[in-house]
């Protein structure tokens, strides 16, 4: 598993060819989904689209209901999305 300053990853969610998924917890011990970029050497499109998610899903913080966007975490050539943890199912 990965370090994350600030988080603690529980277990893999779900993967697919470009992401991670991880469940875990923040410092204080809130649950959270971890988005991280799978490949350790991303290229800039990559890196700038899940830097546009978070900013423009940001924007909708405030309205309930929807996931929220809590962080964009890059650390040591890794780069993820913290989102606000949600009892349900992905469609």
């Amino acid at each position: 598993m990965i370090d994350i300053p600030g988080y603690k990853i529980s277990n893999i969610f779900h993967e697919d060819s470009k992401v991670i998924l991880y469940e875990g917890y923040d410092k204080e011990g809130s649950p959270v989904f971890i988005k991280a970029l799978k490949n350790k050497n991303p290229d800039n499109d990559d890196i700038n689209k899940l830097k546009g998610i978070f900013f423009s899903n940001s924007k909708f913080n405030k309205i309930d209901g929807l996931l929220k966007v809590i962080d964009f975490v890059q650390y040591n050539n890794f780069y993820a999305l913290v989102l606000e943890h949600f009892q349900g199912k992905f469609l």
